[in-house]
Protein backbone atom coordinates (compact mmCIF):
# COMPACT_ATOMS: atom_id res chain seq x y z
CA UNK A 1 0.00 0.00 0.00
CA UNK A 2 3.01 1.81 1.13
CA UNK A 3 4.60 1.87 -2.40
CA UNK A 4 1.36 2.49 -4.38
CA UNK A 5 1.08 6.14 -2.71
CA UNK A 6 4.81 6.92 -3.16
CA UNK A 7 4.52 5.93 -6.70
CA UNK A 8 1.82 8.29 -7.25
CA UNK A 9 3.74 11.22 -5.84
CA UNK A 10 5.28 12.83 -8.19
CA UNK A 11 1.40 13.69 -9.91
CA UNK A 12 0.31 15.10 -6.75
CA UNK A 13 -0.24 18.64 -6.75
CA UNK A 14 0.75 21.50 -4.47
CA UNK A 15 -2.63 21.54 -3.54
CA UNK A 16 -3.25 18.38 -1.59
CA UNK A 17 -6.89 18.98 -0.86
CA UNK A 18 -7.04 17.92 -4.57
CA UNK A 19 -5.51 14.64 -4.00
CA UNK A 20 -7.74 11.74 -3.19
CA UNK A 21 -4.75 10.41 -1.97
CA UNK A 22 -2.68 11.45 0.84
CA UNK A 23 -2.31 15.06 2.34
CA UNK A 24 1.40 16.30 1.49
CA UNK A 25 3.02 16.22 5.04
CA UNK A 26 1.71 12.53 5.18
CA UNK A 27 3.59 11.49 1.52
CA UNK A 28 6.88 13.50 2.08
CA UNK A 29 6.64 11.89 5.89
CA UNK A 30 6.33 8.18 3.85
CA UNK A 31 9.14 9.63 0.97
CA UNK A 32 11.48 10.55 3.68
CA UNK A 33 10.64 6.92 5.47
CA UNK A 34 11.73 4.91 2.31
CA UNK A 35 14.68 7.04 1.40
CA UNK A 36 15.85 6.27 4.61
CA UNK A 37 15.46 2.71 4.49
CA UNK A 38 17.66 3.20 0.78
CA UNK A 39 14.82 2.67 -1.14
CA UNK A 40 15.61 4.19 -4.67
CA UNK A 41 12.21 5.34 -5.86
CA UNK A 42 11.90 7.10 -2.16
CA UNK A 43 14.78 8.79 -2.75
CA UNK A 44 13.90 10.30 -5.66
CA UNK A 45 10.59 11.31 -4.78
CA UNK A 46 12.54 12.87 -1.80
CA UNK A 47 14.17 14.93 -4.70
CA UNK A 48 11.28 15.52 -6.33
CA UNK A 49 9.36 17.10 -3.66
CA UNK A 50 12.38 19.78 -2.36
CA UNK A 51 12.63 20.41 -6.43
CA UNK A 52 8.97 21.38 -6.98
CA UNK A 53 8.64 22.61 -3.48
CA UNK A 54 5.93 20.33 -2.58
CA UNK A 55 5.14 20.43 1.46
CA UNK A 56 8.35 22.72 1.51
CA UNK A 57 10.15 25.30 -0.05
CA UNK A 58 11.89 24.82 -2.81
CA UNK A 59 15.69 23.84 -2.44
CA UNK A 60 17.38 22.47 -5.76
CA UNK A 61 20.47 21.88 -3.67
CA UNK A 62 18.58 19.53 -1.58
CA UNK A 63 16.56 17.80 -4.78
CA UNK A 64 20.11 17.39 -5.78
CA UNK A 65 21.53 15.72 -3.61
CA UNK A 66 18.54 13.82 -2.84
CA UNK A 67 18.54 12.83 -6.80
CA UNK A 68 22.24 12.21 -6.77
CA UNK A 69 21.48 9.53 -3.64
CA UNK A 70 19.27 7.25 -5.66
CA UNK A 71 21.33 7.55 -8.95
CA UNK A 72 24.29 6.06 -6.98
CA UNK A 73 22.04 3.76 -6.25
CA UNK A 74 21.06 2.37 -9.70
CA UNK A 75 18.01 4.27 -10.61
CA UNK A 76 17.87 5.91 -13.94
CA UNK A 77 15.47 8.03 -13.70
CA UNK A 78 17.30 10.25 -10.95
CA UNK A 79 20.58 10.09 -13.14
CA UNK A 80 18.14 12.18 -15.62
CA UNK A 81 16.31 14.37 -13.33
CA UNK A 82 20.31 15.13 -11.88
CA UNK A 83 21.20 15.33 -15.05
CA UNK A 84 18.69 18.27 -16.25
CA UNK A 85 19.03 20.28 -13.47
CA UNK A 86 22.76 20.39 -14.25
CA UNK A 87 22.33 20.91 -17.95
CA UNK A 88 19.44 23.30 -17.24
CA UNK A 89 22.22 25.31 -14.35
CA UNK A 90 19.12 24.80 -11.75
CA UNK A 91 21.76 25.12 -9.10
CA UNK A 92 23.56 27.92 -10.42
CA UNK A 93 26.26 27.45 -13.23
CA UNK A 94 25.54 24.65 -15.69
CA UNK A 95 27.49 21.91 -15.75
CA UNK A 96 27.42 20.00 -19.38
CA UNK A 97 29.91 17.35 -19.24
CA UNK A 98 28.28 16.10 -15.96
CA UNK A 99 25.13 16.57 -17.30
CA UNK A 100 26.07 14.35 -20.17
CA UNK A 101 27.82 11.72 -18.67
CA UNK A 102 24.77 11.15 -16.22
CA UNK A 103 22.52 11.42 -19.08
CA UNK A 104 24.39 8.57 -21.18
CA UNK A 105 24.80 6.42 -17.63
CA UNK A 106 20.77 6.69 -17.74
CA UNK A 107 20.56 5.58 -21.77
CA UNK A 108 22.13 2.29 -21.06
CA UNK A 109 19.81 1.90 -17.56
CA UNK A 110 16.75 2.54 -18.45
CA UNK A 111 14.62 -0.71 -18.58
CA UNK A 112 11.39 -1.01 -20.80
CA UNK A 113 9.30 0.18 -17.64
CA UNK A 114 10.81 3.53 -18.60
CA UNK A 115 9.79 4.15 -21.61
CA UNK A 116 8.58 7.89 -20.88
CA UNK A 117 11.80 8.79 -18.89
CA UNK A 118 13.89 7.41 -21.96
CA UNK A 119 12.80 9.05 -24.69
CA UNK A 120 13.18 12.62 -22.42
CA UNK A 121 16.89 11.40 -21.55
CA UNK A 122 17.26 10.42 -25.36
CA UNK A 123 15.34 14.02 -26.28
CA UNK A 124 17.40 15.60 -23.39
CA UNK A 125 21.34 14.49 -25.11
CA UNK A 126 20.04 15.31 -28.29
CA UNK A 127 19.95 19.34 -27.00
CA UNK A 128 23.10 19.14 -25.06
CA UNK A 129 25.64 17.51 -27.16
CA UNK A 130 26.16 19.76 -29.90
CA UNK A 131 26.92 21.92 -26.62
CA UNK A 132 29.68 20.06 -26.02
CA UNK A 133 33.49 21.00 -27.69
CA UNK A 134 35.44 17.84 -28.65
CA UNK A 135 37.17 18.56 -25.65
CA UNK A 136 34.22 18.61 -23.48
CA UNK A 137 32.66 15.61 -25.17
CA UNK A 138 36.24 13.66 -24.59
CA UNK A 139 35.73 14.58 -20.74
CA UNK A 140 32.23 13.28 -20.68
CA UNK A 141 33.25 9.97 -21.94
CA UNK A 142 35.69 9.55 -19.45
CA UNK A 143 33.29 10.84 -16.27
CA UNK A 144 30.92 8.13 -18.05
CA UNK A 145 33.51 5.18 -17.61
CA UNK A 146 34.13 6.14 -13.53
CA UNK A 147 30.29 6.85 -13.03
CA UNK A 148 29.57 3.16 -14.62
CA UNK A 149 32.20 2.10 -11.85
CA UNK A 150 30.69 3.82 -9.08
CA UNK A 151 27.19 3.72 -9.58
CA UNK A 152 25.46 0.07 -8.91
CA UNK A 153 23.64 -1.69 -11.44
CA UNK A 154 19.83 -0.63 -11.15
CA UNK A 155 18.01 -3.05 -8.83
CA UNK A 156 14.42 -3.71 -10.40
CA UNK A 157 11.83 -1.77 -8.13
CA UNK A 158 9.60 -4.41 -6.47
CA UNK A 159 5.96 -4.04 -5.02
CA UNK A 160 5.64 -3.29 -1.59
CA UNK A 161 9.42 -2.86 -1.64
CA UNK A 162 8.52 0.92 0.45
CA UNK A 163 8.08 0.56 4.33
CA UNK A 164 4.47 -0.03 5.95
Amino acid sequence: MVDRMVRRLPTMRPDASSSPFLEISEAEWLCAEAAREGDVLGMWNVGHLYEQGLGTAVDVAEAMDWYRRSAESGYAPAMLSLGRLLAEGKAGNTDDVEAHALLSLAAQRFTDEDAADAEANRALLERLTPRLSAEQRKAAQERLGVLSQQYRKPEKIKEGASST
